[in-house]
């Protein structure tokens, strides 16, 4: 008689590798970028709209890149527009090829990051040029998590397809034509050079005269002494209306200048400091990005600022390393003068996590 040895640890074991091999890919690689048109067929000559996405719904990531392949004989990039993108620094700005048939992008996303289905990244305009299938794919990619270490979380690359139709043209119908049936006109050509004659006043009574539709009162104006003082006085009058309105007119315009708000140049900030030679600096003014800058192989950055208002600012510097890692942000609130440039110097940016 045989025995059955239950051995509950063994078992557990044996479950806890089933779930972690089987469930592992789901939470690690959960990104995915994605492509997509508006329709899947066009005609020769028209504009072709892409969507670029990111769907990363269980991971908050803060970096995304990538590199799009597209077929030149058929498609020509016409404009990239980066508007209501969920990426609001660019490391490197969206660019294309139309010689070579590439789209370039590469981003940073802010902290908290981005979690959810549907990012939309970039909108890429196309312009049909040949029949056939046109498919537009990633040619390499990666999105990385926001969780300190720039884990790559890229589950699958998107591709998308259409097809070209040859533009046809629809029929026209040939206009009818109505003759209008009326007498028939005696048209005379005259053969030669048509001659110049000239009238001259019989010396009989009977003489051709003209008569001027004039008002009676006008009759002794006309002939008035006083006809070139008038015109003149009138000239004068007119000249003095129009500076009247200039001058008028530039009255309006200075009040429309805002005496609260003083017109000063030369009122500025200077930001200078130290970081890692691969890192970019992020200036922000009001949570908005307002400038950036690579630092230098001696490890120092500047970012000048012009042109400043007087008043009180609030400003925030970060960097970012090229595997889209974000420093510490650091916040500067500075009040700037009538005339004055503040220098900011000693900066010195954590390193990033």
């Amino acid at each position: 008689m045989s025995r059955f040895n239950f051995n509950p640890p063994g078992l557990v074991f044996v479950v806890a590798l089933f779930c972690t091999i089987t469930f592992l890919p789901l939470t690690i690689f959960s990104a995915d970028l994605k492509l997509g048109f508006t329709y899947s067929t066009y005609q020769t000559g028209d504009n072709v709209k892409l969507t670029i996405s990111v769907a990363s719904p269980n991971d908050s990531i803060n970096a995304i890149s990538g590199t799009i392949n597209f077929p030149t004989d058929k498609l020509t990039v016409s404009s990239i527009s980066k508007d209501g993108s969920v990426v609001n620094m660019w490391v490197r700005e969206p660019a294309y090829s139309n010689s070579t048939g590439q789209i370039t992008f590469e981003g940073a996303i802010l902290n908290p990051g981005f979690m959810g289905k549907g990012g939309k990244l970039l909108t890429v305009m196309f312009v049909a040029k040949k029949a056939g299938t046109a498919e537009v794919s990633f040619r390499e990619g990666a999105v990385l998590a926001n969780d300190g270490q720039g884990t790559n979380v890229l589950n699958k690359l998107g591709q998308a397809k259409i097809t070209i139709n040859t533009k046809t043209l629809a029929p026209t119908s040939k206009p009818k034509i109505e003759v209008e049936k009326k007498a028939p006109e005696i048209i005379i050509t005259p053969t030669s050079t048509p001659e110049i004659i000239i009238f001259e006043p019989a010396e009989s009574s009977e003489q051709l005269f003209v008569t001027l539709a004039v008002p009676a009162w006008t009759a002794g104006l006309i002939s008035s002494p006083l006809l070139l003082p008038l015109a003149l006085g009138l000239l004068i009058l007119l000249f003095v209306i129009l500076a009247i309105i200039l001058l008028f007119g530039q009255r309006r315009e200075r009040e429309k200048i805002p005496s609260s708000v003083p017109i000063i140049n030369g009122c500025g900030v200077i930001f200078r400091g130290h970081s890692n030679p691969a890192n970019t600096i992020v200036l922000l003014r009001d949570k908005q990005p307002i400038a950036k800058v690579r630092v230098s192989p001696d490890s120092s950055f500047e970012i000048i600022l012009n042109g400043l208002i007087p008043g009180n600012y609030s400003f925030d510097l970060a960097s970012i390393d090229s595997a889209g890692r974000q420093s510490a942000i650091q916040n500067f609130p500075i009040f700037l003068s009538a005339g004055v440039v503040l220098p900011i110097n000693s900066i010195f940016t954590t390193p990033n996590v």
